[in-house]
């Protein structure tokens, strides 16, 4: 018997592994995030300037809870959230 058959199947072996780790790289080289240079960054940030400003004070929310039964008080938020998609 001669080893030449056995031998093309451990080639044809390698080569369909070879072919299937080659694939594998170059769609992860393809797939990759683009990144910026340290530079493009730092020119793109240059142009955005940003100053301290004061907050105006929020007024307080009309109603946050629905007033509900002091025996469901457990569940007043979800009753509230019930009745406000009712509402919309």
């Amino acid at each position: 018997m001669s080893a030449i058959p056995e031998i093309r199947r451990a080639l044809k072996f390698r080569v369909k592994g070879l072919a299937l780790w080659s694939a594998v790289i170059v769609i992860w080289w393809l797939a990759r995030l683009p990144q910026l240079h340290p530079r493009e960054a730092a020119a793109m940030a240059s142009r955005f300037h940003f100053q301290r400003t004061a907050l105006t004070p929020l007024r307080p929310a009309l109603q946050n809870q629905r007033k509900v039964n002091p025996k469901l008080k457990g569940i007043s938020s979800w009753i509230s959230t019930v009745g406000a998609g009712v509402a919309l």
